[in-house]
């Protein structure tokens, strides 16, 4: 298969570091930070995007940090711990926020509900919030005894 030499520019829905061949297709690269420059062996081809292993670090992430598990890499269970952990937070809030986003949601509306919920009650310090489809265009969330529309 083809070597490349890219630049990673985001991450993917697995906290892959996707990057641009110099044919314009996409490229997943797994333990890829943005901002770093790699060298890609593509291991397999699409008509619009590839996946590679990544070969080697020419330029590393100021982010990247050595993985404290032994097994990392090998087992599969953790995406992001070559990443620093305030920057892999970052890229995980912007992997909700852009998948909301594409979904028409109001972040600021989210948000602002969010905190109003928090504020009113001091010691929660997390929420969940169940989705449901209520017509093709509406969505709302649920709460133990009522639907309230977003």
């Amino acid at each position: 298969m083809n070597r490349e030499t890219i630049f990673i520019t985001g991450v993917g829905s697995e906290m892959q570091g996707v990057g641009r061949l110099s044919d314009g297709r996409a490229v997943f690269v797994p333990f890829a930070i943005p901002g770093e420059t790699v060298d890609v062996q593509i291991e397999a081809e699409k008509e619009r995007f590839c996946t590679a292993r990544l070969l080697d670090v020419r330029e590393p992430s100021p982010d990247r940090v050595v993985p404290v598990c032994p097994h990392y890499g090998v087992c599969g269970g953790c995406q992001t711990q070559h990443i620093a952990y305030a920057r892999a937070l970052s890229l995980k809030r912007q992997k909700v926020v852009d998948a909301l986003s594409r979904l028409g949601w109001e972040l600021q509306k989210l948000r602002d509900q969010l905190n109003d919920a928090y504020q009113r009650v001091h010691e929660r310090m997390r929420q969940e919030v169940g989705v449901e489809f209520v017509r093709p265009g509406r969505r709302g969330c649920r709460s133990s005894s009522q639907f309230n529309h977003m």
